[in-house]
C-alpha cells in the first residue's frame, strides 16, 4: 500500500542515496525520487515558486520524526513568503 501510494505523489523525498535505491528496489518509481541529504537544509524562494508555478495546491508529507533536527518548520517559513 505505501509503495502505491507514493506512486501517486508528484515527488518523494529521502534523505539518503540508499533511501532512494531502497524504495526503487521496493518499486518506487525513480523519476519521482530526490535526495535532500539529512532534512531540509535551505529552501529559496525562487527553487520554491518555481515548483510550485501552475499548482493549485501543495501537499507535503512529512515520514518520520517531526522534531527542531528535521527542521520541517522551515518548509512553513518559506511557503510564507509566497506571494501568489
Amino acid at each position: 500500500m505505501d509503495i502505491s501510494i507514493l506512486n501517486l505523489v508528484n515527488k518523494v523525498i529521502t534523505v539518503s542515496k540508499s533511501d532512494k535505491k531502497l524504495l526503487i528496489s521496493k518499486g518506487v518509481e525513480k523519476k519521482k525520487i530526490d535526495v535532500v541529504y539529512n532534512g531540509i537544509t535551505k529552501i529559496s524562494k525562487n527553487n520554491l515558486n518555481y515548483s510550485l508555478k501552475n499548482k493549485s495546491k501543495i501537499n507535503i508529507g512529512c515520514i518520520g520524526s517531526v522534531c527542531i533536527r528535521k527542521n520541517q518548520v522551515m518548509i512553513l517559513e518559506a511557503l510564507k513568503l509566497l506571494q501568489d
